[in-house]
């Protein structure tokens, strides 16, 4: 296994935790240690799988579709009723880390401006996920 599948290996597994857990009461700071740790092995992949002559055009959404993707993804059965607790995670972090507000407002607008893009196509419910988490943080303000 190449170290770029680890890295997306254990990115799947900690959003599996994070929505898991997003209801046990872990405050936000709690949770931007693992987002960031997510970023970090998002960025380590990307840079892994990627030719070193070639320039990602869209090298941070692409990021950022790993990472939060990866989260807003995680719907195993037993989760279904974590899904409320896991968009409202999403929307507290992004109140203090500036990355994951960067990240829900890039996919937010990859989807609107081009419905065809690849984040529509891994996830077609990514838009009410992401109306969602801005609905809880204007609730939040």
């Amino acid at each position: 296994m190449a170290l770029s599948d680890i890295c997306s290996a254990t990115i799947h597994s900690l959003a599996n935790d994070l929505v898991h857990y997003s209801d046990w009461g872990y405050s936000p700071r709690q949770v931007k240690y693992v987002v960031d740790a997510m970023y970090s092995l998002a960025t380590l992949g990307s840079q892994l799988d990627t030719p070193p002559d070639f320039e990602h055009p869209n090298a941070e959404l692409w990021i950022h579709n790993i990472v939060l993707g990866s989260i807003l993804e995680t719907e195993h059965e037993s989760y279904k009723e974590l899904g409320d607790a896991k968009l409202k995670m999403l929307a507290d972090l992004s109140a203090i880390d500036v990355r994951t507000a960067d990240g829900i407002n890039a996919i937010f607008k990859d989807v609107t401006e081009n419905p065809e893009s690849f984040t529509w196509e891994i996830n077609p419910n990514v838009l009410i996920q992401i109306n969602e988490i801005r609905r809880f943080q204007q609730v939040k303000n």
